[in-house]
This record gives C-alpha cells, sequence and structure tokens, in this order.
C-alpha cells in the first residue's frame, strides 16, 4: 500500500547480492521492521534495497512487505522482544 507508517527499528537477518553491471552492484537486506500501526508496535518482513553505482551508495526507503506466510514470521517475534535470531 501507499501508506507510510512511522518506522520504529529494523533488524537484518540475510543479504542477497546481484551484480547488474560492471558499475552497477545491489543488494537485498531482508530482516524485521518494526511500524507504529493504530498505536500499537508491530514486526513485519521488510527490504532495503543497496546499491552501489558509479562510487556512490544509494539506499532505498524500508519497504514493508511483510510475507506470505500466515502469519507473518516477524509478527510470531513480536513478544519476544527484537528479534535477533531469525533465518528466513
Amino acid at each position: 500500500s501507499d501508506l507510510r507508517l512511522p518506522l520504529l527499528g529494523f533488524t537484518a537477518y540475510k543479504v542477497d547480492f546481484r551484480e547488474i553491471g560492471p558499475e552497477q552492484k545491489q543488494w537485498a537486506v531482508l530482516g524485521c521492521g518494526q511500524w507504529l500501526e493504530n498505536g500499537a508496535k508491530v514486526w513485519k518482513f521488510a527490504v532495503i534495497e543497496a546499491n552501489w553505482e558509479n562510487n556512490n551508495w544509494f539506499f532505498s526507503e524500508v519497504q514493508n512487505y511483510g510475507t506470505r506466510n500466515d502469519p507473518d514470521p516477524c509478527e510470531q517475534l513480536a513478544g519476544e522482544g527484537t528479534p535477533r535470531t531469525k533465518t528466513f
């Protein structure tokens, strides 16, 4: 959705790399993001894209993807505080 929620935290768990071209590389940083949603703190699966292009770094906003799993693996960790040992 286009709704932007306040991001409270992000814990990374995996980084995927791909080389787009000789001067352009991209990393997808997968993890759990914590957002403030309707007054409640919720954890959801999220991604940050990091691009290296022409000797400069460019970062995307944290993208709240959630997952197709029911429930989202990050939501399961909500009662445990900050997720620390989760693999996807």
